[in-house]
């Protein structure tokens, strides 16, 4: 068995920079940690926001810094800089190897599904973000970690995508991917077609910045090698 973790986000429409960042992290006592930090806005600000906040985040892991203590940090560091008058969400998907558990650490609105063999588990209660208020605490959650689990998360740009009549609640989303996991999709393909059904709803020209992250826990061959393949946009 091994470790996958896919991301795939792309920009609100017209615009060359989006505002969310995402990271993967090697954690030191073993496993993957993977980020998703949406910054307030969209376009150069929200960037450098959100890749602050999500490059310190992927320090302290490495560090080896436990999740939770990791979103206190940086939502103590935003609130210093900031005074309280900028906001961004982070949620924290680690597969544990030392714990052989999966930690789901979120700040803000964006959901986290956790995909099992015996059904989903629903993390997508709204959290106070990072930012404003001074004694912000994350929600932090575990789950036993095993062949077939999957976690999905996404920024707003998803949750919102195709607002009004067509837009989506999280219970929505959540019987939707449901329902790609029972027909055997993988964690690539997942990210794939929940970021396609998002892009869909906005008619393909995005009212946020979108990023999905899908991280699990799957039985396939592995030669023991560590692989991490990234495809980047040339402007």
């Amino acid at each position: 068995m091994k470790y996958v973790c896919s991301i795939v986000k792309t920009s609100k429409y017209a615009v060359s920079i989006g505002g969310d960042s995402a990271e993967i992290v090697e954690r030191p006592l073993g496993g993957l940690s993977a980020l998703v930090v949406d910054g307030q806005g969209s376009g150069k600000a929200a960037k450098t926001l959100s890749a602050a906040l999500a490059g310190k985040a992927s320090g302290l892991i490495t560090d080896g810094i436990r999740d939770g203590a990791v979103a206190r940090a940086v939502h103590d560091w935003l609130f210093a800089q900031k005074h309280g008058r900028v906001s961004a969400s982070i949620s924290i998907i680690s597969a544990a190897a030392d714990t052989g558990t999966m930690v789901i650490t979120r700040c803000g609105n964006c959901p986290v599904f956790v995909l099992t063999p015996g059904g989903v588990l629903d993390f997508s209660a709204p959290v106070a973000p990072l930012g404003f208020y001074r004694f912000t605490r994350p929600q932090v959650d575990q789950v036993a970690l095993e062949e077939g689990v999957l976690a999905v998360t996404f920024s707003d740009g998803v949750l919102g995508a195709g607002r009004g009549a067509r837009n989506m609640e999280p219970e929505a989303w959540m019987e939707e991917i449901a329902r790609w996991y029972k027909e055997g999709m993988g964690v690539q393909a997942l990210a794939e077609k929940i970021l396609g059904r998002a892009l869909a709803l906005d008619d393909n020209r995005p009212r946020d910045d979108m990023t999905v992250l899908v991280l699990g826990m799957v039985r396939e061959p592995t030669d023991g090698i560590r692989r991490l393949q990234v495809e980047y946009p040339a402007r």
